[in-house]
């Protein structure tokens, strides 16, 4: 196997590090897919001729691949409009747009760093595994966005991975304390590669006493195209526990339509229901549900049942969490 790698190329400093220079902010890119400078929006905003998320994407072409930088723009917007800035409704690519390219993949993971009072840190690790008689394997760009809760983009790293190498991410080392709100927040990993071959991102939970394991949940290869109706009933089973355990729901809307009307129901045994409403969720941006503090049963560690998305839905990346405090214990497993 190749040598471990960790990513070290940091697109831009994190909120800790200071307010760059003037020079330094303009020159800055904004949209890293599309390689946009907040110095080409802020000239566009300032013209008077983009006044609009769309405006901005016919005339920079920034969100218009991952549309990660979303948030960014709009707050340009905002910042530069004031209150003659109406956010559009919902998430979309306009129409005369030149995207003939291949479309990054999008793949999501949670990060837990402190969490909640937890002993808790997260690693991503990423094998670009290929076999020796495998002519198509290459090296694979991956960029690692470090979103907030509501989909704030607060850090950025790049690298590149070699066929037969990998490359870790650990967030005791690239996030700096206080960070992540809460300590809790997302890993958006954008891959420019129409085939991901045998090319798996993991995460690892890691507290003092064990390390659990999972993979990512992968959004679609085209964020901007609208999915047939395809539901799925994610489905969270509680099992009674020897001691009170906390359990936790983790959502990311992977989709640009907005994710509401959602609701996370609990139904015992017996048959007995209650209700959570989730709130509005754009694209990348998460929830991270405490079900103990939701639901009573599930927090006495005696409750058995389920609990479910509803309505049922086809927009998320998912994982449910249990966490036997005492042992420091996670156990984890995506949805």
């Amino acid at each position: 196997m190749g040598v471990l790698t960790a990513f070290r190329e940091r697109l831009r400093p994190g909120a800790r590090a200071g307010a760059p220079a003037p020079s330094e902010r303009d020159n800055a890119l904004v949209c890293h897919c599309r390689r946009v400078t907040r110095g080409t929006v802020a000239d566009a905003t300032r013209s008077g001729e983009a006044r609009s998320l769309s405006d901005l994407q016919r005339q920079t072409t920034a969100c218009t691949r991952c549309f990660g930088c979303r948030f960014d723009l709009e707050r340009m917007l905002r910042d530069a409009l004031g209150e003659a800035y109406a956010p559009a409704p919902f998430l979309t690519r306009p129409e005369g747009v030149d995207v003939h390219t291949v479309l990054p993949r999008r793949m999501y993971m949670t990060v837990f760093t402190g969490y909640a009072g937890h002993e808790i840190d997260t690693r991503v690790v990423i094998f670009n595994w290929a076999d020796e008689a495998d002519r198509e394997s290459r090296a694979v760009t991956t960029r690692a966005d470090l979103l907030a809760m509501d989909g704030t983009r607060l850090d950025v790293w790049e690298t590149v991975i070699e066929p037969r190498c990998s490359a870790v991410l650990d967030s005791r080392e690239i996030i700096p304390d206080g960070l992540l709100d809460g300590g809790v927040g997302v890993m958006k990993l954008v891959v420019d590669s129409p085939r991901l071959s045998s090319l798996r991102p993991y995460f690892q939970l890691a507290s003092p006493t064990a390390v659990t394991s999972t993979h990512e949940k992968t959004g679609p290869q085209d964020p901007g195209r609208r999915l047939k109706p395809r539901r799925y009933n994610f489905l969270f089973p509680i099992a009674p526990s020897n001691r009170p355990e906390e359990a936790y729901f983790f959502l990311t809307n992977t989709q640009v339509d907005p994710m509401e009307d959602q609701r996370l129901v609990w139904r015992s045994e017996h048959g007995d229901e209650e209700s959570l409403t989730l709130p509005r969720l754009e694209l990348d941006q998460s929830a991270c549900v405490a079900l103990h503090d939701a639901f009573p049963a599930i927090a006495s560690g005696e409750g058995e049942g389920t609990v479910r998305l509803d309505p049922a839905l086809h927009k998320v990346a998912g994982w449910m969490l249990r966490v036997d405090r005492e042992a420091a214990l996670w156990k984890v497993q995506h949805l």
